[in-house]
């Protein structure tokens, strides 16, 4: 089943009533296209599965145990750097931030996009506009429209010629 605006603002509520102030405590990436992150609140612990899988793109609370791979991923590795340890203070239409300290110890605001666009959908990590890095990159020869790499800042994406 597609997410459709309606189906996301619920979704979006829901996990901003469940996780707002939870902390980051793992960061696992299960399979190419999904990150999964366990948060403890004060009194629990939850799963949150990002997929940015073309036919099944979904955010949601997850229960399900996934096997991980060895070695961990670029990606994964990358988000680990720049989120582990981090506090959920914002959750707005798919987009998490959280309050962070970087390399030098300072207080930073990291944002996790979850863009769930059927066969486009990607995670892209965004530090005060620009792009960290993407699941999947997307550089000049795939997109004349948007690039999705590392220090450029970040657009959201264009929005469809269809009529609503």
């Amino acid at each position: 089943m597609a997410l459709d605006a309606a189906t996301l603002a619920l979704v979006t509520q829901e996990l901003r009533t469940t996780l707002l102030d939870a902390k980051i405590d793992k960061i696992f990436e299960p399979t190419r296209d999904e990150v999964l992150i366990t948060l403890r609140t004060r009194t629990d612990t939850y799963r949150l599965l990002l997929s940015a899988r073309s036919g099944s793109s979904r955010v949601c609370l997850t229960e399900e145990s996934f096997e991980n791979p060895l070695t961990p991923p670029g990606f994964c590795m990358l988000l680990r750097k720049h989120l582990t340890g981090g506090r959920l203070i914002d959750l707005h239409m798919v987009f998490f931030d959280f309050r962070c300290t970087n390399e030098m110890g300072d207080l930073v605001v990291n944002t996790l996009a979850a863009e769930l666009m059927g066969r486009y959908s990607n995670l892209v990590l965004i530090q005060g506009g620009r792009i960290i890095d993407a699941l999947k990159r997307v550089d000049f020869e795939d997109s004349e429209i948007r690039q999705l790499l590392p220090g450029l800042a970040y657009t959201l994406p264009p929005k469809p010629g269809k009529p609503d």
